[in-house]
């Protein structure tokens, strides 16, 4: 269709050397222990958020869904795009919990 010869491009297993195969492990493994650890992250952070959310007493209507799971499972939130949304959501409320700090600290 595209004018690819497939059986030219496709690598079989059998052409694999062994350190290419272990090399292949090794990232697999690396990739798969990265996606834990950001999956713990953001475990921790939507406990944060939630937990800041209920000492600010925020309103749901000012509450990031994202951040909340109420939009989309852990494969999504793991994204980068998404990630980054659920860090900027955290920074806001530290944000907030430090301005109305100063404000108790100041009267």
């Amino acid at each position: 269709c595209l004018g690819i010869d497939l059986n030219t491009t496709i690598l079989g297993v059998d052409s694999l050397k062994p350190s290419d195969l272990e090399s292949v492990q090794h990232i697999k493994d690396e990739l798969r222990m990265t996606l834990e650890h950001k999956k713990v992250k953001v475990t921790i952070l939507m406990k944060q958020i939630s937990a800041l959310y209920a000492r600010l007493d925020t309103p749901a209507s000012e509450q990031c869904p994202l951040s909340t799971g109420q939009v989309c499972g852990m494969e999504e939130l793991v994204k980068n795009e998404n990630f980054l949304q659920i860090k900027e959501e955290k920074l806001r409320l530290d944000i907030i919990k430090k301005e109305n700090m100063a404000k108790f600290i100041n009267n």
